[in-house]
C-alpha cells in the first residue's frame, strides 16, 4: 500500500522570507500542496505535479510581501491551482 501524504509545503518562515523551494510530487498528496509561506515574501519556489493532489496546489504565499515568479508544472491530475 502506498503511504499516503495529507498536506506538503516546501518552507515556512515566520518572520521573513521563504524562497527557493522545490517539490516533486510523484505519488499522491490527499490535501494541498504549498511551495513556500513567508512573512515577508515567498518567491521562487517550483512545484512538478507528476502525480495526483487532491486539494490545492499554491505556488507561494505571504502576509506582506511579494509572492512572484513561482512556477507550478502538472502532468497528473490536481484539483485546484492557484
Amino acid at each position: 500500500m502506498e503511504p499516503q501524504v495529507s498536506e506538503i509545503i516546501g518552507g515556512t518562515s515566520a518572520q521573513g522570507t521563504a524562497n527557493k523551494n522545490n517539490i516533486i510530487i510523484g505519488g499522491s498528496v490527499t490535501g494541498n500542496v504549498t511551495g513556500s509561506e513567508g512573512k515577508i515574501g515567498s518567491e521562487n519556489n517550483n512545484i512538478k505535479v507528476a502525480g495526483n493532489v487532491g486539494g490545492t496546489v499554491i505556488g507561494g504565499k505571504t502576509d506582506n510581501g511579494s509572492a512572484r515568479n513561482n512556477i507550478i508544472s502538472v502532468a497528473g491530475d490536481t484539483q485546484g491551482i492557484l
